[in-house]
């Protein structure tokens, strides 16, 4: 079981960096939910989001990395927390590398030894959509 919330996220982004899916997977509760950076789909077990990170963990030189100075935490409860923030993602490119930075909330229960109960992920748009210019 995790203490922090803040292990909970360092242990993710480590785990993910590595391409290490067991432990990334150990992370996610039985009856999580997960909307990726990367899908349009909402995934709601652990076969979908094992999945989703097979696809993921094809690019060998994958690195992910939170903006530590965007990370807000809000303790919900006394053992439930939700972290909110910017993370950068870094994948090889048959040009070079190609990033992409993301925002995501977390939803962690600090009681279960596989805490996320729930993640929301989704690429930072490039510039502000037109609808919302004067």
């Amino acid at each position: 079981m995790f203490i922090k919330p803040t292990t909970i996220i360092q242990v993710w982004t480590r785990a993910v960096s590595a391409g290490e899916r067991e432990e990334v997977l150990a992370l996610y509760h039985a009856n999580a939910t997960l909307m990726p950076t990367f899908s349009d789909r909402l995934l709601r077990n652990s076969e979908e989001i094992g999945g989703y990170f097979d696809g993921v963990f094809k690019n060998q030189s994958l690195k992910v990395s939170v903006e530590e100075d965007t990370l807000l935490i809000e303790e919900l409860s006394p053992d439930i927390y939700c972290m909110s923030g910017i993370y950068d993602w870094q994948f090889g490119h048959a040009s070079g590398f190609k990033n992409v930075r993301a925002r995501y909330t977390f939803i962690v229960a600090l009681k279960f030894s596989a805490p996320i109960v729930h993640q929301h992920s989704s690429q930072i748009p490039q510039k502000s959509a037109d609808i919302f210019v004067r």
